[in-house]
């Protein structure tokens, strides 16, 4: 990817500007949830674009869609997508990896700092966290 079609999120992790999510499983069984998320650059902010609902037995109705909280969506999507920078031309999908546990009397080096950085980064736009990691 380019990176005009990234944007910094913080630490040396990024998003895509557009991207989409299919088929999120939701806490309603045989329901399933597909959306569009655009980075909007204007008001910093991603923006659900688009939202397609799936059932298995094709019961859709109205009290169903008030309960889907497209805020926990757009979440869940965003934590998919998050970007780690390992060169300037380089990304991989970050992953939640924890800090190894040890004496910190000293406290923390550069690489430690880091990736402690990473995971409130990804716990602000993803879906998690980061004192449950």
């Amino acid at each position: 990817m380019t990176t005009e079609k990234l944007h910094h999120i913080g630490a040396d992790l990024y998003l895509p500007n557009d991207f989409a999510e299919y088929d999120m499983p939701t806490e309603y069984d045989g329901l399933s949830v597909s959306v569009t998320i655009h980075w909007d650059s204007a008001s910093a902010e991603h923006r659900l674009t688009k939202i397609e609902i799936k059932s298995r037995d094709g019961n859709i109705n109205s009290g169903t869609i008030g309960r889907l909280r497209p805020n926990k969506l757009k979440r869940t999507a965003i934590g998919k997508h998050i970007l780690h920078k390992l060169s300037p031309t380089r990304y991989e999908w970050w992953q939640f990896k924890p800090l190894p546990r040890r004496n910190h009397r000293r406290g923390l080096n550069d690489a430690e700092l880091k990736s402690l950085a990473r995971i409130y980064v990804a716990a602000r736009y993803g879906d998690g966290d980061a004192h449950d990691r």
